[in-house]
C-alpha cells in the first residue's frame, strides 16, 4: 500500500536513509565485488522532469518515473515542485497546485521512492523562481495565489505593463520577493530530504524588465538618482545583476546553515551564440540581456552544481554546443558542471552526440562533471518515448547509436563534492537592521577583516555573506554610517564547511548587545545550534520548573550612556517553547521582570522593559530563569539589547570618608540622576562618633538627602572622642564616677592620667605605656632648630594638642609663634597614633633655659 509522507517525517528520515545506503553498498562491495567492476566512473546523469504534463502527479507516474530513470542509468532526478506559484510537495507559504489529489505529497513520494529503490537516486528541488503565472487573462482560482494577494510584486517594463508576452513576473529588485523566494527554498531545505534545491529563471525577462516602483525607488536611493533609469543604464543594469546575484547567495547561505549537504543548483542560460573565453562573457545574453552573472557566481562559489541550457539544434547549431560546453567546463572554479541538452529539439542519435562531446575535455580543462536531459517528458522530437531513449544510451549498437559502447553501459554514482565533503573553507552570514526604524539596511557596505578581507555589501533585506573564506576569526564593520549613526563592529569564527551566523545594526542611539556566548549560566544547560532564526550561532534552552529556578541565564553589559532604555531580547523559533520566559532586568532603579511568550514571535528583537534607567559605566544585567507555571516546557537564552531612549544627565558624586567609619549612598551606583534624591547614610566606627558633613552637604544629621544638581563630593567626617573611648573601658558604675573615668583621674596609679592614655590610644591595662611619651628633644647645631616628636591619636574629635614653653618651669604660654614646621605621620608602631614632629626656631636673642612641653587639651564634643 502507498500512502503520502509528510515532510517531517522525510526530514527525520533524511540521515537514516542516507546511512542505510552507505551500509548496503557496503555489504555489497564485502559480498560481491565485481559489482564494483560493473559501475560506470562517477558523472551527473539528470533529468529535468517538469510539471506541465505526466509524470510525477500520483503514484503510479512516481513509481514509473523511478523505474524508467533507472533502467536508462540516471542518477538524478530534478523534480519541478513549482510551476508558476503554486507547490507540488506540502508548503505553509505556497498554494498547492491545481492538478494534485488532495493529500497527495509529489516530492515525498519521488524521495521515498527514489531513495529505497536500487541504485539511490538524487532528487533535486527545481523552482522556477521569478515567473508567477502564465495565462494573462486566466488567473488561478487559488485566492491566496501571489498574483492576487501581492500584485504590488510584479515586475513592470518602462510602459507599466506587467505581462511579458508569456508570465507575469516578480520582481527580482523588490525586498519582499526575494524574503519570499529565500523562505520557500528554505522550507524545502527544511522540510524534505531532498539532494539540491535547483533554481530555474533566476534572472530577468529582458533588460527592459525591473521597473517595479520598489525597486527603482530602491535604486534611486542607492545612487542619489531620480527618475526613471534608461533600459540600457550600466549602473541601473549592473544594480539589477546585483538583485539576482543577492538572492542566490542568500539562498546559498541559508542552505549551507540549514544544511550543509545540500547543493545549490540551477539551469542557466546559454542562448545562441556561444562563447569560448572569459573577455566575450560580457556580451552573452546571459550577462547583458537576462542579467544573470552565473560565471560570478560560480567563481564565488555560490553554485555548487552548473546546469547551463545548451538547448541547441544539433544540425544548425553544432558550434554554438561547442562552444557553450567549453565555457561552461573552463568556468566551474572547482564546482560541479552538468550542461543541459534541449532533447525535445534533437533526435535521440543528435542528443546522444552532445551528451557524448561532454566527456571531452581540452587545452586547459577536463570533462563536464556530467549531464542533464531535458526532459523526461519530451526526450526527442521524433515522438518517440521515453523508454526509447532509456533504450539508446543503455544498448548498443542501435538505430539512435552505431558506437559499439553505449553512453551509459552500467549504473554511475554522481561525483564526490570534496568541498562538502571533505571542507577546507567555511562561509559566514549576516545581517545588518536600523534599530530605529526597525527596516533593515539596504546597500550599505560591511568591511570583513581576518584571514581573508573583503568588501561585502547588504541587500534588499540587509542580508550580507560571503563564500570561500579560510578558517579564522574575523571581524565584520560597517562602513562609516551617516553622521550621528552608531554601528559596532561583530566579531565571529568560521570554521571548515560551517557558515557562520551574526547580525549587526546601526542606530541614532546609542546601544549595546550581548550574546549566547556572553550569558553566564548557571544550572542544567543544553547548547543548541539548530535553530536558523537564532541570533547567535548557538543558543543555549534549559527545562522550566515549577517554583524556584534551578537554572538562569544573565548578561551583564556597561551601558554607553545615561539615561532611559528600552531592553529587548531575541530567542529563536522552536517547538515546546515556554509561554512564561521571564527575565529580570537590574540597574539603576532595582530589579524590574518582563515576561514574553517565547512560543511565538521568535527570530526578533521583542521588549522586555522600557524606560528603565541606566547610568554610563554602570552595570545593567538581564536574568532570564527556567521558573514556570508548567514544567516539562523549554526556555532559551540567546541575546539581549539595550537601546538608550532618552539621554538624562548624570552627575558623579565621589563619596569620601575622614576618620573611621562607612558612608553608604542610595541609590549606590554612580553617577546620580539630575533632580534624584540621594540618601545618605554615615555609620561611625568603634570609638568614633559621626562629627558632621562637608563638600556637597551641611550638617551633622545622619541620615541625610541629597537632591542632585551637579557633580561633587560628600564627605562624611569622623573621630575619635575622650567620651567613646571611656565608654568602651569602664563599667555604667565607674563611668559616673569622674574620680574613676574622668580625664584626670588615674584609677591604675600608673601616672598616666585618662586623658593621656586616651591621647596616646593606650588602654588602662597597658603596660610600659610610658614608652609612648615623647622624645628627648633634638637640637641642629646648623639651623638652630629644636625638634620636638611625640605621639597624638589620629582623627580624634575632641582632643587638643598644644606646644608650650617656660623660662621657668611656673609660668607657660603657647609656643605657637616659634613653630617653624609640622609634619605628621602614621605611626609605625601603633596602628590608631600619628607620630608628631615639630620643628621651633628660637628667635635671636633668647637667653637662659627654655622648657617646652606637650599638654592635651579635652574640648566639647561637637553636638
Amino acid at each position: 500500500m502507498l500512502f503520502p509522507i509528510s515532510p517531517g517525517f522525510l526530514s527525520t528520515r533524511r540521515r537514516t536513509l542516507s546511512g542505510a545506503g552507505f551500509i548496503f553498498f557496503a555489504l555489497l562491495a564485502a559480498v560481491l565485488p565485481a559489482l564494483a567492476q560493473n559501475q560506470d566512473p562517477p558523472e551527473y546523469r539528470a533529468l529535468w522532469v517538469d510539471a506541465w504534463g505526466p509524470g510525477f502527479k500520483n503514484a503510479a507516474e512516481v513509481q514509473n518515473l523511478v523505474d524508467q530513470a533507472r533502467q536508462g542509468h540516471f542518477n538524478t532526478l530534478i523534480i519541478q515542485v513549482r510551476r508558476r506559484g503554486d507547490a507540488y510537495y506540502h508548503s505553509a507559504l505556497v498554494p498547492r497546485a491545481a492538478d494534485i489529489a488532495a493529500g497527495f505529497d509529489p516530492l515525498a513520494e519521488v524521495i521515498q521512492r527514489a531513495k529505497s529503490g536500487s541504485p539511490a537516486l538524487e532528487v533535486h528541488a527545481w523552482i522556477p523562481v521569478f515567473p508567477l503565472w502564465g495565462q494573462q487573462f486566466n488567473l488561478p482560482a487559488a485566492q491566496d495565489h501571489l498574483i492576487h494577494t501581492r500584485p504590488e510584486w510584479l515586475t513592470r517594463n518602462p510602459a507599466g505593463e506587467t505581462w511579458d508576452g508569456n508570465n507575469y513576473q516578480l520582481d527580482p529588485g523588490h525586498p519582499g520577493v526575494q524574503q519570499h523566494i529565500h523562505e520557500v527554498a528554505m522550507e524545502l531545505v527544511s522540510n524534505y530530504a531532498i539532494d539540491a534545491i535547483h533554481l530555474d529563471y533566476i534572472r530577468y525577462a529582458g533588460r527592459n524588465w525591473g521597473y517595479n516602483e520598489v525597486a527603482v525607488q530602491r535604486f534611486n536611493d542607492r545612487f542619489n538618482r531620480s527618475g526613471q533609469p534608461h533600459p540600457d543604464d550600466a549602473l541601473w543594469l549592473q544594480w539589477r545583476r546585483d538583485q539576482v546575484t543577492d538572492l542566490v547567495r542568500r539562498i546559498h547561505l541559508g542552505t549551507r546553515l540549514l544544511d550543509p549537504t545540500v547543493s545549490v543548483a540551477a539551469s542557466t542560460i546559454a542562448f545562441a551564440p556561444g562563447i569560448t573565453q572569459t573577455n566575450q562573457w560580457p556580451g552573452s545574453a546571459a550577462y547583458s540581456n537576462v542579467l544573470q552573472d552565473w560565471r560570478a557566481w560560480m567563481e564565488e562559489g555560490l553554485l555548487d552544481l552548473n546546469h547551463p541550457m545548451v538547448y541547441m539544434r544539433q544540425p544548425t547549431n553544432a558550434l554554438d554546443w561547442t562552444r557553450w560546453t567549453e565555457f561552461a567546463k573552463k568556468h566551474r572554479y572547482s564546482r560541479h558542471v552538468a550542461p543541459g541538452a534541449g532533447a525535445w529539439l534533437n533526435s535521440i542519435a543528435d542528443t546522444i552526440t552532445q551528451l557524448r562531446s561532454l566527456r571531452e575535455g581540452g587545452i586547459g580543462f577536463g570533462p563536464a562533471d556530467g549531464m542533464t536531459l531535458y526532459s523526461y517528458r519530451s526526450s526527442n522530437n521524433q515522438g518517440l518515448p521515453f523508454s526509447n531513449f532509456a533504450s539508446a544510451v543503455t544498448s548498443s549498437p542501435s538505430a539512435h547509436d552505431p558506437s559499439p559502447q553505449p553512453l551509459f553501459p552500467a549504473p554511475a554514482p554522481v561525483p564526490p563534492r570534496p568541498w562538502i565533503d571533505q571542507p577546507t573553507q567555511g562561509a559566514l552570514k549576516g545581517s545588518l537592521l536600523d534599530l530605529d526604524s526597525g527596516e533593515p539596511v539596504d546597500g550599505a557596505q560591511v568591511f570583513l577583516t581576518g584571514p581573508n578581507s573583503r568588501i561585502l555589501r547588504t541587500d534588499a533585506n540587509g542580508v550580507f555573506g560571503a563564500v570561500r573564506l579560510p578558517p579564522g576569526i574575523y571581524t565584520l564593520t560597517p562602513a562609516a554610517p551617516p553622521d550621528g549613526i552608531i554601528s559596532l563592529p561583530a566579531t565571529l569564527e568560521v570554521t571548515a564547511g560551517g557558515a557562520a551566523r551574526t547580525r549587526l545594526f546601526r542606530s541614532s542611539r546609542p546601544y549595546v548587545i550581548a550574546t549566547a556566548a556572553q550569558a553566564d549560566l548557571t544550572g542544567a544547560w543544553t547548547l543548541r545550534s539548530d535553530a536558523p532564526d537564532a541570533f547567535s550561532s548557538a543558543h543555549s534552552t534549559a527545562v522550566t520548573v515549577t517554583g524556584t529556578a534551578n537554572a538562569t541565564a544573565t548578561w551583564t553589559v556597561s551601558v554607553p550612556e545615561s539615561g532611559r532604555y528600552d531592553v529587548f531580547a531575541w530567542h529563536p523559533t522552536r517547538s515546546g517553547l515556554t509561554t512564561q520566559a521571564r527575565y529580570e532586568v537590574s540597574g539603576y532603579d532595582g530589579s524590574q521582570q518582563g515576561i514574553l511568550n517565547q512560543s511565538a514571535g521568535g527570530g526578533q528583537w521583542r521588549t522586555v522593559r522600557t524606560g528603565q534607567r541606566f547610568t554610563a559605566g554602570g552595570t545593567a544585567a538581564v536574568t532570564l530563569g527556567n521558573r514556570d507555571v508548567i514544567a516539562g516546557r523549554q526556555v532559551a537564552a540567546d541575546a539581549v539589547l539595550f537601546v538608550l531612549t532618552e539621554p538624562l544627565p548624570a552627575h558623579p558624586i565621589d563619596l569620601e570618608v575622614e576618620g573611621e567609619g562607612t558612608l553608604t549612598s542610595f541609590p549606590a551606583q554612580s553617577p546620580f540622576f539630575e533632580g534624584d534624591t540621594l540618601f545618605l547614610l554615615a555609620q561611625p566606627g568603634v570609638d568614633n562618633s559621626f562629627l558632621g558633613w562637608g563638600g556637597l552637604l551641611n550638617g551633622t544629621v545622619s541620615p541625610a538627602s541629597l537632591t542632585v544638581s551637579g557633580p561633587g563630593t560628600v564627605q562624611a567626617r569622623f573621630g575619635r572622642t575622650f567620651a567613646a573611648w571611656a565608654k568602651n573601658r569602664f563599667t555604667a558604675a565607674e563611668l559616673a564616677d569622674s574620680a574613676i573615668s574622668g580625664p584626670d583621674a588615674d584609677p591604675d596609679l600608673t601616672g598616666l592620667p585618662n586623658l593621656l592614655r586616651y591621647a596616646l590610644g593606650l588602654d588602662r591595662t597597658t603596660a610600659g605605656g610610658h614608652a609612648l611619651l615623647p622624645a628627648p628633644a633634638v637640637l641642629d647645631p646648623t639651623t638652630g632648630r629644636l625638634t620636638l616628636a611625640f605621639h597624638s591619636l589620629s582623627s580624634s574629635a575632641d582632643l587638643g594638642v598644644v606646644i608650650e614653653k617656660s623660662q621657668n618651669l611656673s609660668d607657660w604660654e603657647s609656643a605657637q609663634d616659634w613653630i617653624a614646621a609640622e609634619i605628621s605621620e602614621p605611626a609605625a608602631d601603633h596602628p590608631l597614633l600619628e607620630r608628631v614632629r615639630v620643628e621651633l626656631e628660637l628667635p635671636a636673642g633668647t637667653t637662659g633655659p627654655v622648657f617646652f612641653r606637650v599638654r592635651y587639651l579635652l574640648q566639647p564634643e561637637s553636638p
